[in-house]
């Protein structure tokens, strides 16, 4: 084969590399959006993602899902030019390979596409139903919670969260995708990060009202959520407010379910995060609390008997304590 050829077949294979790398790197400042959009990047990183190179695939497809995090704008064009089809079957392609520890370059396509759908659908809810309607993004992404990749899993669960907190109708879309147990079950997981996205995936599900609340009760979220606040993890800020949110959004869908947040060990979790440093992990106690006493005398009687209105009292700063006992 002729030398000259070689090479510049070399030299545009490292220029392509190149330029996903800058790109990619560009993007971690939101001030290079615009610029990158005007000069046509967004063409540009399209036709990469669809590379014969694996690494480049992976860096253009990353670049492509921060550009749409970052912008509306962005993500309305992707989805506009049904992006979101090709990024759907790339994770469905890659999970039914053999998975292994590491770095795979099927690993790395996978996360980066499942990020670009997390950007997809984070703007507003008529654009992520765009994303996910006919594209099979619910079901595949509900299939890579299941995946030995944790990077995987929780850019599975941003998807499925965004979705779900957007409205009652894409979260009854996630839940009627069987999202719910394999969320719940992400709570088990070893990565803090998961487990911290999961749980705030089951509350954007439960805020939607009783129904999609009593789906979690039924799949056994209760005893996940109250299982992690017990965990060592469970001493984790973030985590501790989104598992405390979550049990406080099941809690006050209706008495019943109330009742059985508080008797399957919630209205002892919800006492500890009274007590716990964090000022926002305190204020979800303290409204869950509230909601749950609004709902069934029973419930405030039942919170009454158990302390928690020494408890209240004690989460409020001393100033505070003050006012409440003068009145």
């Amino acid at each position: 084969m002729s030398r000259p050829v070689v090479n510049a077949l070399d030299r545009y294979q490292r220029e392509r590399l190149v330029f996903a790398q800058a790109a990619l790197d560009f993007t971690r400042q939101p001030e290079n959006v615009e610029t990158l959009v005007a000069g046509g990047a967004i063409s540009l990183l399209q036709h990469l993602s669809q590379d014969v190179s694996p690494g480049i695939q992976h860096l253009a497809t990353l670049a492509l899902g921060r550009l749409a995090t970052h912008s509306q704008e962005v993500a309305e064009s992707l989805v506009t030019g049904d992006f979101q089809h090709f990024l759907v079957n790339k994770v469905r392609a890659t999970l039914n390979e053999a998975q292994t520890r590491g770095s795979s370059p099927e690993q790395q396509i996978r996360r980066a596409a499942a990020l670009c759908l997390k950007g997809l659908t984070r703007h507003s809810e008529a654009l992520a139903e765009r994303a996910v309607s006919g594209s099979g993004a619910v079901e595949v992404m509900v299939a890579a919670l299941k995946d030995r990749d944790t990077d995987t899993q929780e850019a599975a669960a941003w998807v499925l969260g965004n979705m779900a907190g957007h409205s009652a109708k894409l979260a009854t879309m996630v839940a009627d995708a069987a999202a719910v147990v394999p969320l719940a079950a992400c709570l088990s997981s070893g990565e803090l990060a998961v487990k911290r996205i999961a749980a705030s995936a089951l509350s954007d599900i439960a805020k939607h009202g009783v129904e999609l609340a009593q789906r979690l009760v039924e799949a056994g979220a209760v005893e996940q959520l109250v299982a992690t606040l017990r965990s060592p993890t469970g001493k984790d800020m973030r985590l501790r407010r989104q598992a405390c949110c979550a049990l406080g959004q099941i809690a006050k869908a209706s008495p019943e379910l109330a009742s059985k947040v508080l008797q399957r060990g919630g209205l002892a979790e919800f006492q500890r995060c009274l007590a716990a440093e964090d000022a926002v992990a305190r204020r979800h106690a303290a409204l869950a609390l509230r909601d749950v006493a609004k709902l069934a005398q029973g419930c405030a009687q039942t919170m009454a008997d158990r302390g928690c209105l020494s408890a209240l009292v004690a989460a409020l700063g001393p100033g505070e304590q003050m006012y409440v006992r003068q009145q």
